[in-house]
């Protein structure tokens, strides 16, 4: 399974947006190849790159310019947002004395080159377990909302999801509190605690808050690759980071951090994939190659790393990322729901049943039902 993985097929336009800044000579690109995958680009949250990418190539479209530029203003607007928000929501942590880590954006954007921007729209919160839902409390009480889902049984959404994506109308912040790493069964090493032990301090809208070491926020990057799967996406930016944080952090760290976590597999599939589609970026060396053990062979098959085919995309693989007992939970709770849930949506059990039928029927045929079953929104009858 080692190879290109998620990025095999890349185009050289997504190739450059990877690199660029992390290299002496950027590789040549042509003007229409930016176009031409434009879409890509602005689907990966990768405007802002692309815009600076495009300042130095000489015959990109205008339009294709203002295009990026438009999003990338968008970009820094939402992230102003969020970190307004998150200001208020980490005075209140500190107050109410729940330790919280900034992970993902602001504690990655240091790393990146200057004139390099990376972009974010939301602050990512990771929080003991034991704290969880205090946090989530805290949140509410600052005006965070959690956007309406209707899970199959009440108790999915705790005992099958990493955490909350939380959203605050008074200035549009969007906030994700976490009690697990995603996806859960890979992440489950990198405690929480952990993550704050090891971590330093940062700065988050003028608040002081504690933030990710570059070792970990490398690991959770490599792991948000794997998350962004069930989403259908490549997680280019995820990607990015990684190879800007394999820079920092050096080849013999990354390893015995990854080792630490019982993830060198992981490590070795990532460096594997960066190598084979950014050689123009000169990696660390980091150590031996380690196999994926067979039973994670089997889950990162299900969720689509080496092959997008049609039945990864059904709504059952969302238990490949979980725990065994939260994949048992998961599936038993899709597959039996509440009566209410039947009641409500589709009347009784074997409407509802026949509409799961359907549903793996047009997976197979091509249609992508992941983002609903990610959420554990109601399907529509």
């Amino acid at each position: 399974m080692v190879g290109a993985g998620p990025l095999a097929g890349l185009g050289p336009a997504s190739r450059a947006c990877l690199s660029a800044g992390l290299t002496d000579q950027p590789p040549p690109l042509e003007p229409g190849a930016l176009a031409d995958e434009a879409e890509l680009l602005l689907a990966e949250s990768m405007a802002p790159v692309a815009l600076v990418v495009a300042d130095g190539i000489p015959g990109v479209a205008p339009a294709l310019v203002e295009r990026f530029r438009q999003v990338s203003l968008e970009m820094q607007v939402r992230a102003m947002a969020a970190e307004s928000a998150a200001r208020r929501v980490l005075s209140a942590l500190d107050r109410r004395g729940i330790p919280a880590a900034v992970i993902k954006g602001p504690a990655v954007t240091p790393c990146h080159p200057t004139g390099w921007p990376r972009a974010y729209s939301d602050i990512d919160l990771l929080v003991p377990a034991t704290r969880f839902d205090e946090a989530v409390q805290v949140c509410r009480e600052e005006g965070f909302t959690h956007p309406a889902s209707t899970p199959p049984w009440p108790w999915m959404d705790a005992a099958c999801k990493e955490g909350v994506n939380l959203h605050c109308s008074r200035d549009g912040g969007n906030m994700d509190v976490h009690h697990h790493v995603a996806p859960w069964l890979f992440g489950t090493r990198l405690t929480p605690e952990r993550v704050l032990d090891a971590g330093h301090w940062g700065d988050v809208a003028g608040h002081r808050a504690r933030m990710a070491a570059p070792e970990h926020s490398l690991v959770i990057a490599a792991l948000h690759v794997v998350n962004d799967l069930w989403k259908g996406r490549m997680g280019l930016v995820s990607w990015r980071d990684m190879l800007v944080l394999l820079g920092q952090v050096g080849g013999a760290r990354a390893r015995a951090t990854f080792e630490e976590l019982e993830l060198g597999w992981l490590l070795t599939l990532v460096t594997a994939g960066l190598a084979e589609v950014v050689p123009e970026v000169p990696l660390p060396a980091t150590g031996p190659d380690r196999r994926m053990p067979l039973a994670v062979r089997g889950r990162m098959a299900a969720l689509g790393w080496s092959s997008d085919a049609a039945l990864t995309h059904h709504r059952v693989t969302f238990a490949a990322r979980l725990p065994l007992t939260k994949a048992a939970m998961f599936v038993a709770g899709c597959v039996v729901p509440q009566p209410r849930y039947v009641r409500e949506y589709y009347g009784s059990y074997p409407r509802y049943w026949r509409h799961l039928l359907g549903e793996t029927v047009s997976t197979v045929q091509g249609e992508d039902p992941r983002m609903n079953s990610v959420h554990m929104t109601k399907l529509q009858p």
